[in-house]
Parts: C-alpha cells; sequence; structure tokens
C-alpha cells in the first residue's frame, strides 16, 4: 500500500467485468476500495452477495463497496481509476464532473475510441479537464484470469513520474507485476489496434484456417500497429512490449476476449449488429475499426487487415472475399 492510499480510498468509475476486477484487485490488498455502479442490482450483487455475474466463482474482498452515488466513491479519494466503455465516457464524466479535483490522479483502462475527433481518451478528457494528471494501463490482461488470480504483467504510461510510480506501487502483487512507460500514446495504441487484429483472429478460427494463417495475420497485425503509432509519434519499441505484441497476442488467442469472440460470431456467419444485441459487455473493436480505418484512409498509412475487418463490419464484404483481397494483394518484400 503506497502512503497516499494509507488513509484514504481509491475510487473506481464502471462496473464492468474489468472496471471490478481491478477493484477487488486493490481492495483485495487492504486497501478501501469503492467502486460506482449506474444500476442497483449491480450494487446490491456487490454489496450483499460479494460477487459479479460478469466473473464466475470470483469472491469480492470486504475491503470493496459499490455505490449509486458517484460523490461518495470521488470525495476524497487518493486517486480515480476510469473503466468504462468508451461510448459511454460522456455519462461518466456527467456525474463525475461536479466533483472533479486536480488533485486526484486518474488511471485509465479504457482501451477504446471515443470519437472520430479524439482517438485518443486522455485527448477528449483533457478537453473537459485541461488539468488533469492522466495515467494509462494496458497490458495482455484478460479480466477473468486476473480476477482469478493468474500470474499476470501490464504496464502504467504517463508524463507524470510520479502517477507512474504510483500506479505502479498501488497494482502490483505477486499475481499481477507491473512496468512503467513514458510512451502515452504507444501504449495506447497498442490497446486500441489489438481489438480489431483480435476481430479477424475470431474469424480466422471459426472458418479454421490453421495456425499458419493465424500466426501470419499477427505478424502482419503487428505491423499495422507499428504505423498506427508511429504516425501518432509513439515509440517504436513499445509495440513490442506488454501493450503491444503481449496484448496483441492475450487478446487473439483467448475466447475470454470480446473482440475475438466478435470475429468468431462473424465467422460463423452473424452480422456485427446480431453479435452487438447478444453481449452484456462492449467489443471495443467495433467502434474502433471504424475510426481507424478512416484516419488509416486519410493519412495514407497501410492498414490492410484493419480494411478487411472494416469491409466484413461495415460494407457487408463476405469473410471469404476479404481474406482474396489481402492473400491478392501486390507482392511486396517484408
Amino acid at each position: 500500500m503506497t502512503d497516499k492510499t494509507k488513509n484514504s480510498h481509491i475510487a473506481v468509475l464502471g462496473c464492468g467485468s474489468w472496471a471490478t476486477t481491478i477493484a477487488n484487485h486493490i481492495a483485495k490488498q487492504g486497501v478501501e476500495t469503492r467502486l460506482w455502479c449506474h444500476r442497483e442490482g449491480i450494487v446490491r450483487e456487490i454489496n450483499v452477495d460479494r460477487k459479479r455475474s460478469l466473473l464466475p466463482g470470483v469472491v469480492l474482498s470486504n475491503q470493496l463497496a459499490a455505490y449509486l452515488d458517484c460523490q461518495e466513491v470521488i470525495s476524497g479519494a487518493s486517486a480515480i481509476i476510469l473503466c468504462a466503455p468508451a461510448r459511454y465516457l460522456e455519462s461518466v464524466i456527467e456525474n463525475w464532473k461536479p466533483f472533479y479535483n486536480k488533485e486526484q490522479p486518474v488511471l485509465s483502462l479504457i482501451k477504446g475510441i471515443f470519437s472520430e475527433s479524439h482517438l485518443f481518451i486522455e485527448d477528449y478528457l483533457k478537453t473537459i479537464f485541461p488539468d488533469i494528471n492522466y495515467t494509462l494501463l494496458s497490458g495482455p490482461n484478460l479480466a477473468l484470469e486476473i480476477a482469478q488470480g493468474k500470474p499476470a504483467a501490464s504496464v502504467v504510461a504517463s508524463n507524470d513520474q510520479q502517477s507512474q510510480a504510483l500506479f505502479q506501487d498501488l497494482l502490483s502483487n505477486e499475481q499481477l507485476r507491473v512496468y512503467r512507460s513514458n510512451d502515452v500514446i504507444g501504449v495506447a495504441s497498442g490497446g486500441i489496434v489489438k481489438n480489431i487484429m483480435a476481430i479477424a483472429a475470431g474469424c480466422c478460427d471459426a472458418l479454421e484456417l490453421g495456425v499458419n494463417s493465424k500466426s501470419s495475420l499477427i505478424t502482419r497485425g503487428l505491423r499495422e500497429m507499428i504505423e498506427f503509432g508511429k504516425s501518432l509519434g509513439a515509440q517504436t519499441e513499445t509495440f513490442y512490449g506488454l501493450s503491444g505484441l503481449g496484448d496483441l497476442m492475450a487478446t487473439s488467442f483467448s475466447s475470454l476476449s470480446r473482440n475475438y469472440q466478435c470475429g468468431y460470431a462473424l465467422g460463423k456467419g452473424k452480422t456485427a449488429a446480431e453479435f452487438e444485441t447478444s453481449l452484456t459487455t462492449v467489443a471495443e473493436g467495433i467502434q474502433s475499426t471504424r475510426f481507424i480505418y478512416k484516419y488509416s484512409r486519410e493519412g495514407h498509412i497501410s492498414m490492410p487487415i484493419t480494411e478487411m475487418v472494416y469491409n466484413v463490419l461495415c460494407e457487408s464484404i463476405s469473410i471469404e472475399d476479404a481474406i482474396t483481397q489481402l492473400m491478392t494483394r501486390d507482392l511486396k518484400s517484408e
């Protein structure tokens, strides 16, 4: 436990599987943690039943409490952890804004894109809170596995060294090893693009295309991730770390990944709309694909896998035709 959290609590804005996992992870270390929820049923599930239906078999710490009142969660907190789907961020900010305190460092767990004009969550937050002290967490962190206490690693990225150290210390224990990074853009880029590649990987498995196909997909997907990040000023080496290759591998190989599930459903004949209707949470890659595709076209960045995922999601092109287009592109050197 850090000195800054010794006599106060941690506020978590969000109550999905990842938000609850991180809140419980901190609470199990003896730190009072308050979770803001949007539904009374979820508050009761956490506070009374000591469980979350999205995390089967996981017993929640008594140091974790859920609230409907945002002020009770935020006021007096030593730090705020932001974890809500990007598309719901405006609603979260409306509740957070009246109690905003620039002295409270913020850790974002969001790996999506808010809007076409704000590719990164930090950019949007700074239009609302210009003096926000922002840090980002990313890595190969499937929520259920972390909640079950299985060993994993992650990275926190910030331009503020003290915030890096604060959140690294807060989150690190024998089950989760956290590293530091100064490359906020690179860490954010990896978390966004890997979701698009996970959709493609799910399609690959649904069609039983084999190990060669999937390995080629992931390797070229990493290349797209690097090209996207470099166009925004990211450091290339970041993408060979936990928030790049690490997260790409985890989401591309696991059925626990919502974006992988989306791709698998597409490969089995469902539309994106049908998949989203059946989902109780959000697959960030669907919205991210639309924004990244447009960005790559406008910036003349070669992202053929992203383009094909976009065509399948938004242009009703069959997966078989998309694969043919990928495989018959002009030949070039690697």
